[in-house]
């Protein structure tokens, strides 16, 4: 018996309420570190839809700009993100800017 036949698909009975996602359309992507890791999550979530803006002390404004996006502080990127993604070498400071008083900042329902 092939595995594909004793699926709930194959006997008619799909439900597709148990496989709904989370659209990313207009939701908000916080990239951490923009460098050419960052720059390419954001690139492609862009493409997605998603309203990316991202935090990086070291990056120049204009190649943020260039692909439509917003740098902004820690804190507005941590409050303001439905998704957070970190692209930030791991140092000793890095290590320590993931703390109860980021969580407590982070918007309600986020993702990290």
């Amino acid at each position: 018996m092939n595995s594909h036949m004793g699926s709930p698909y194959f006997h008619g009975k799909w439900q597709r309420n148990k496989y709904v996602g989370v659209s990313l359309v207009g939701k908000t992507l916080a990239v951490m570190g923009f460098g050419k890791v960052g720059f390419e999550v954001a690139r492609r979530a862009k493409g997605l839809g998603m309203h990316v803006i991202a935090h990086d002390p070291y990056a120049p404004a204009d190649r943020a700009r260039a692909i439509g996006v917003d740098l902004v502080s820690f804190d507005e990127a941590i409050s303001k993100a439905d998704f957070i993604s970190l692209h930030m070498p791991l140092t000793p400071s890095a290590n320590e800017i993931l703390n109860e008083e980021t969580f407590a900042k982070m918007k309600k329902g986020s993702e990290l």
